[in-house]
């Protein structure tokens, strides 16, 4: 068993002084380096994790959960790494899977992000010169033939179209297999969520002026 120190920080080689790890500090670790039984400290890239764990070695990463931003990329002292949560964790299992490329999208289509829309103060029944509230992120939409395109599910069946009628197939199933499908599916709960939020908050703005004109009623 060898005890490897994956680090060019004097701060990570004191901190795992501390712990009571002392061994061979390598500032940059190749394939090559790696052999069966090492034990390997420090914050190492995906791939070289794979093949570490593929050749028998224990691989051990030194994890800052707690570091600012401006702490990033600068020296830490051990106590400084203390404070910043510095822990080991064993890297018992990795699987990685190669995955396929998404499909560009057609030329005739263009991708438009839209909503997003802003409530002033005084719609919320706030004090005069009250902010308002942002409601939900911007949605990505897409556009065939400058025509907005809608997506409707049928039993699980998808089905686009625009206005001047469903989109050709052969652009549809491009459109399902590319990037601005998932992206799309990903933005639809937080539009529904957008879309309640907008509503309760109306229901609430309706509410408040409901009892203030009966209130100016009961007061006549």
């Amino acid at each position: 068993m060898k005890i490897k120190i994956i680090t060019r920080h004097d701060g990570v080689i004191a901190w795992l002084k501390q712990k009571g790890i002392r061994g061979e500090v390598i500032p940059h670790l190749k394939e090559e380096d790696i052999q069966e039984e090492d034990v390997l400290y420090g914050i190492l890239p995906v791939p070289l994790i794979a093949k570490a764990l593929e050749r028998g070695a224990e691989v051990n990463i030194l994890i800052l959960p707690s570091v600012v931003f401006s702490d990033r990329g600068r020296e830490l002292t051990p106590a400084e790494m203390d404070k910043a949560g510095a822990k080991i964790v064993k890297v018992k299992a990795l699987f990685l899977e190669e995955i396929s490329s998404p499909e560009p999208l057609p030329e005739e289509v263009e991708i438009k992000w839209e909503g997003g829309e802003y409530i002033p103060g005084w719609a919320l029944g706030r004090p005069p010169g009250a902010k308002g509230v942002d409601i939900g992120p911007s949605i990505p939409y897409l556009y065939y033939k400058g025509e907005k395109v809608t997506v409707e599910n049928d039993e699980g069946m998808i089905y686009l179209k625009t206005s001047s009628g469903p989109l050709p197939e052969d652009v549809a199933k491009k459109l399902i297999s590319s990037a601005w499908w998932e992206e799309y599916n990903s933005h639809y709960e937080k539009r529904i969520n957008e879309a309640r939020e907008k509503k309760a908050m109306r229901d609430t703005y309706q509410q408040t002026e409901n009892s203030k004109e009966l209130r100016r009623i009961l007061l006549k």
